[in-house]
């Protein structure tokens, strides 16, 4: 069966192997085969891929640090009726990575955007995670920041579904640490070294886990936890309850009705005494305070 052609103008974003090469489709390849540019997050990396594969093309850079330059030169390919592939370092472009800015900006121009389905270590870490995944909420990388992670946590402590974080090796116990704390003994993942000879996952609760990985692991690892039971759950000691208004008041700066608001819907505490500890912790709002007991 022949393969289709590429049709000029229009933005193809081709998902590529996480680890291991041949975990490409034969749709990419083809795309990758037919393209006048391909834009490529690591242009070093996806010459390796390219050439392991007997693809020579013209590789264009597309990556954090320079996509407002670059997305001039892509759409500009894109307007003389060029055919363009988008590809990520690993996976599928515009999922944590810069090439969602790139979609938007084709689309306000105009241009059609396809997308070639294929590796997702996201998807690939839940499908054998064995947690819930029917439901789950992708969130990607999580603020380095102590105040705005545990802030971050806490916003998603109520969500059911599994929830899908991306992860430095190096931030990992911090993480770990964190979320053992403000999201409870739930059972949760560890996936590194996806498609490869080293693959592992494992699986344990939340503290769990943040034993066994008291020393940081090297690469990059996708954290999957479960989601909230919707079940009693036992209240935090103060001192936890003061951690978490201490990081919403300074690192989403909520006032203290907005902080009561928020964490009596999360926490098995009333709202009144939430409200009363955060203006101890950073004094009244300006305003009416009833409205915490409202």
């Amino acid at each position: 069966m022949d393969a289709p052609q590429l049709e000029g103008g229009v933005l193809y974003l081709a998902a590529t192997p996480i680890g291991n090469l041949r975990d490409i489709t034969l749709r990419a390849l083809e795309a990758l085969r037919q393209a006048d540019v391909v834009a490529a997050e690591d242009t070093r990396h996806t010459r390796e891929l390219l050439s392991a594969h007997g693809i020579h093309a013209r590789l264009v850079s597309y990556r954090e640090q320079n996509h407002e330059r670059a997305s001039i030169e892509i759409l500009d390919a894109l307007e003389r009726g060029l055919k363009v592939v988008l590809v990520s370092d690993a996976g599928t472009p515009g999922i944590s990575d810069p090439g969602e800015a790139l979609v938007s900006l084709a689309i306000e121009r105009g241009f059609r955007v396809s997308a070639l389905p294929g590796p997702s270590a996201a998807i690939a870490a839940l499908c054998a995670s064995g947690l819930l995944s029917r439901r789950f909420l992708f969130v990607g990388f999580l603020p380095r920041k102590e105040a705005e992670l545990t802030s971050h946590l806490g916003s998603l402590a109520a969500e059911p579904g599994t929830l899908i974080f991306y992860e430095a090796g190096r931030r990992l116990p911090a993480t770990l640490a964190a979320a053992a704390k403000i999201l409870g003994p739930r059972r949760a993942v560890v996936a590194r070294e996806l498609t490869k000879l080293h693959e592992e996952l494992v699986r344990d609760t939340l503290p769990g886990l943040a034993r066994r990985f008291v020393e940081p692991p090297p690469g990059e690892v996708v954290l999957l936890v479960e989601g909230a039971s919707g079940g009693p759950s036992v209240p935090p000691s103060r001192p936890e309850i003061e951690k978490l208004v201490s990081a919403l008041r300074a690192g989403r700066r909520l006032g203290a009705a907005e902080c009561a608001a928020l964490l009596s819907r999360l926490l098995p505490v009333p709202r009144r005494e939430i409200y009363r500890l955060a203006v101890e912790i950073g004094g009244a709002d300006t305003g009416d305070p009833e409205k915490a007991h409202e």
